[in-house]
């Protein structure tokens, strides 16, 4: 009889070790995803900054107001995420400074921009949705796979940072 309970120990144990490594596996696959998409959306806010700072150069003598302040706004964008944007570190700074800089995009006519400059601020917004998107994707399965107790309970996270959800307004060029 104790050779029936020492069967299902060993099962039981077994069965814990490997639903614990196929957890791991995954968690370590979600933060390298996250990890990627954190870096598109890096790269994306940077290709931003450009064309940002491309518009704010084209614009003519009489919008020389608007001009200084989409460099500014470009400028501070550029700094807030020059440390790189990392999953686990607090966005609110690069959000405020990126959502600045899509307000004043927005605000610009959209006859101030040569349409050259108009299709590539459009193409660089849209690509920075979805660069947005996919990272906000990779946080949310991340996050919910983090929150399950058999995480919690074998610390299958190590120390790597809870991935936070970055939130930005939605650009409207026209």
């Amino acid at each position: 009889m104790w050779w029936i309970v020492s069967i299902i120990a060993v099962v039981l144990v077994a069965s814990a070790a490997l639903l614990a490594y196929l957890t791991a596996h995954r968690l370590d696959r979600l933060h390298i995803r996250t990890d990627l998409a954190a870096a598109a959306l890096y790269e994306a806010f940077l290709r931003r900054h450009t064309v940002a700072v491309a518009i704010a150069e084209g614009l003519g003598p009489h919008d020389e107001r608007a001009a200084e302040w989409l460099h500014s706004c470009a400028a501070r964008a550029k700094h807030r995420s020059a440390d790189k944007f990392t999953p686990g570190a607090p966005q609110t700074g690069i959000e405020q400074a990126e959502n600045d800089l899509t307000s004043a995009l927005s605000d610009l006519p959209p006859e101030s921009m040569g349409p050259h400059l108009r299709a590539e601020a459009t193409d660089v917004g849209d690509r920075l949705e979805m660069a947005r998107r996919f990272y906000n994707d990779a946080v949310r399965d991340t996050r919910r796979l983090r929150e399950k107790k058999v995480v919690s309970w074998f610390r299958l996270a190590g120390s790597a940072p809870m991935p936070e959800y970055i939130e930005l307004v939605d650009p409207s060029y026209n």
